[in-house]
C-alpha cells in the first residue's frame, strides 16, 4: 500500500529559494528511486519561508530508507544548513 508523505520545510529567513535549489539538486542526484511514485512542492501563501513537499512512496519504509541514504551520503549537508529548524514529516495511509 502506498504512503503519502507531507514534509514541512522551514527555510532560514531569506533562504527559501536557496533551499528549493538544494532540494532540486538532491532530487536530481537521488530521485531516481523506483519506490518514489510522485513528488510535488508547494509554497504556502501565508508562510514565506516554508515549502511543503507532498510525495507518494511505495511505503513508509521506502521513504525512510531513501532519506537515510541521502543523509548518509553527505549530499544533504548544504540543504540542512539552510533550514531554520528540522523538517516536520507526516506519513499518511489511504483511508479505507
Amino acid at each position: 500500500m502506498s504512503t503519502t508523505v507531507i514534509i514541512h520545510i522551514f527555510a532560514k529567513t531569506g533562504q527559501r529559494d536557496a533551499v528549493l535549489e538544494q532540494h532540486h539538486l538532491l532530487i536530481q542526484r537521488h530521485g531516481d528511486d523506483p519506490k518514489l511514485l510522485r513528488m510535488d512542492c508547494y509554497f504556502p501563501e501565508d508562510e514565506p519561508e516554508q515549502i511543503v513537499e507532498i510525495a507518494t512512496w511505495e511505503s513508509k519504509e521506502a521513504h525512510q530508507q531513501w532519506r537515510q541514504r541521502v543523509i548518509d551520503s553527505g549530499d544533504a549537508d548544504a540543504y540542512i544548513s539552510l533550514l531554520a529548524k528540522p523538517s516536520s514529516l507526516l506519513y499518511l495511509s489511504p483511508a479505507k
